[in-house]
């Protein structure tokens, strides 16, 4: 409906329109009249919404919060910020810096925002996202240090060509993706005159994208020109696909050192060098590295001195190498029994070749020296499946998901026994432990009586003992504990024994030998306190466990549960 319809026939028209149409009143000087009182009327209307916006900025002025200092103000939004990242921290980058959402505190007030536009520091971390953006927040952020952080899928050339200029203020970088399409704009900003004096954290995950199966050749690694020189404050370095520094000075002043699939124009002698100097380093992640360093380093015999005293590790991370380099590394380190240590080998062989290695062919031959804490732990768990099988252990039985070493080795074809090979590692590897929780998840037949008989001959102090995929031959592992050797002063193996964990399929063969084991335990005055079973099979063999085996199991063992599933 137009202006002019609506007021000619609404009733009670203001005295300045007639109240009927007036048919004498040329149209057009009418409109004028109704177009003058709408101006009229809007000025009014922006009045009061100028008069509420000046009283609001009155009643806020009156806040206690407004009252305070700006600085004091700037602080309580850093404050806020923080509370925002711990509540949203899942991704490594909001884990590590605060989150942006702060900035919605800038459209409660004008006051508010004038303040947060006047206070570099609240910019100072700029998730790129617009190039606009970028721009507008690198303004913002004055002379300030600047943290950058860069996603998957920003525009990143036009964003590194705004950051050139203000890369000497950059304290750190990460980016979560470097594709080779922007490979050159992020070198550009890194190789830089003057370098980049302020940065402390670089997080530079360069991506290779191989033409074929052929290894990268040396265009392919980013050169950097990572000196002390240009990176006087460097104390976080992560890097793949890049060429690894070679100034000792570059390392000394290093926390954390994480270095992935990079190029090394060194020697391994200079690499151990690198780490002698490192005596701030807490953390090492190497990964498909060692084999890139020069000469034929794995395959001497000769060693320093002296080992490279690594101590002061707080976590060592050696992944995705051959057994031969990965072993001859620990052998010329030396750790603390407190540095949570994980360590994985690939082996590739051709189909139809035997697989011989194992997880001691990755570790030296003095692994009570290289790897102290494999003496002292009381937890290990034995995982073994498909292409890979591992050992893992922690100083205490309830340390889930806090692996205190953890030893992987992985192939590209399968075990012959694979089961038996990680039961004959355990008992290689942690001979000298003093056990006392054993978790193994693989097939416990290959394993065998023997096998099972040396466990628990060797661990004594075993407690908690747990099967999670006990199929045909389980029944080998209670036979084992019957024949093995009880300790001195003891009537029975593992007098110490008290729970029990049984998951996988369900065998008569299996508790018929566990009922058997458990009256004879509890003829010599020896009963577990617990057992549980979660197991899998057939109806009639559901029966069969709640009517005749369970009522047995809770004669013995006063918690006796089963979960079974059809």
């Amino acid at each position: 409906m137009s202006h002019e319809s609506g007021e000619a026939s609404s009733e009670g028209a203001q005295h300045w329109l007639p109240a009927s149409f007036p048919s004498r009143l040329p149209i057009e000087d009418l409109r004028a009249r109704i177009r003058r009182r709408f101006a009229v009327l809007d000025t009014a209307e922006n009045a009061i919404v100028m008069e509420r916006s000046e009283l609001a900025m009155a009643w806020n002025r009156t806040l206690s919060v407004n009252r305070l200092p700006n600085e004091l103000l700037v602080t309580i939004f850093a404050e806020v910020a923080y509370a925002l990242w711990a509540s949203e921290s899942r991704s490594p980058v909001n884990r590590l810096y605060p989150s942006s959402q702060w900035m919605k505190l800038i459209i409660v007030c004008r006051y508010w925002r004038d303040v947060a536009y006047a206070s570099p520091k609240l910019w100072r971390v700029i998730h790129v996202r617009s190039p606009a953006h970028t721009g507008r927040a690198l303004a913002l952020t004055s002379t300030a240090t600047i943290d950058v952080l860069f996603g998957k899928y920003e525009s990143h050339a036009t964003n590194f060509q705004l950051l050139q200029p203000h890369a000497p203020r950059i304290r750190f970088l990460y980016l979560q993706v470097v594709d080779v399409v922007w490979k050159s704009s992020v070198v550009a900003l890194l190789q830089g005159d003057g370098g980049m004096l302020a940065l402390e954290i670089l997080y530079l995950p360069f991506s290779w994208k191989p033409a074929g199966h052929h290894e990268p050749t040396d265009k392919d690694f980013a050169d950097l020109r990572l000196t002390s020189e240009r990176y006087p404050h460097l104390r976080s370095l992560t890097l793949a696909f890049a060429v690894a520094p070679q100034d000792i000075k570059v390392y000394a002043r290093l926390r954390k050192l994480s270095l992935r699939d990079c190029r090394c124009d060194f020697s391994f002698d200079h690499f151990l060098d690198v780490l002698e100097a490192s005596t701030n380093l807490e953390i090492l992640v190497l990964n498909s590295f060692l084999e890139r360093i020069q000469g034929d380093w794995a395959e001497s015999a000769l060693a320093r001195e002296s080992p490279v005293s690594l101590r002061h590790l707080k976590s060592l991370e050696v992944t995705n190498h051959p057994p031969a380099h990965t072993s001859r590394f620990l052998s010329q380190i030396l750790l603390s029994s407190t540095t949570p240590v994980s360590i994985s080998s690939s082996v590739e062989v051709a189909l139809g070749e035997d697989l011989t290695e194992t997880i001691p062919s990755m570790l030296p031959s003095n692994i009570a020296t290289a790897l102290p804490a494999l003496a002292l732990v009381k937890a290990v768990a034995v995982e073994a499946y498909m292409l890979q099988y591992r050992l893992c252990c922690s100083l205490e039985p309830l340390a889930q998901g806090k692996d205190l070493v953890s030893l992987r080795l992985q192939s590209n074809v399968h075990w012959t026994d694979l089961s038996a090979n990680a039961g004959r590692d355990l008992l290689r590897v942690f001979a000298s432990a003093p056990l006392t929780s054993l978790t193994f998840a693989g097939h416990c037949a290959d394993v065998g009586l023997e096998g099972w008989t040396e466990i628990f001959t060797t661990w004594p102090l075993l407690e908690t003992l747990k099967l999670t995929q006990a199929d045909t031959g389980t029944e080998c592992v209670f036979a084992g504990l019957m024949h093995a050797a009880p300790p001195p002063d003891s009537p029975v193996p593992c007098p110490s024994l008290q729970f029990v964990s049984i998951g996988g399929l369900f065998f008569e063969e299996a508790v018929d030998v566990l009922l058997q084991c458990l009256r004879a335990r509890a003829e010599k005055g020896h009963r577990l306190r617990r057992i549980w079973m979660g197991l899998t099979g057939e109806a009639d063999e559901e029966a069969l466990m709640d009517t005749h085996y369970m009522p047995a199991l809770r004669e013995l063992v006063p918690d006796a549960t089963c979960a079974f599933r059809t």
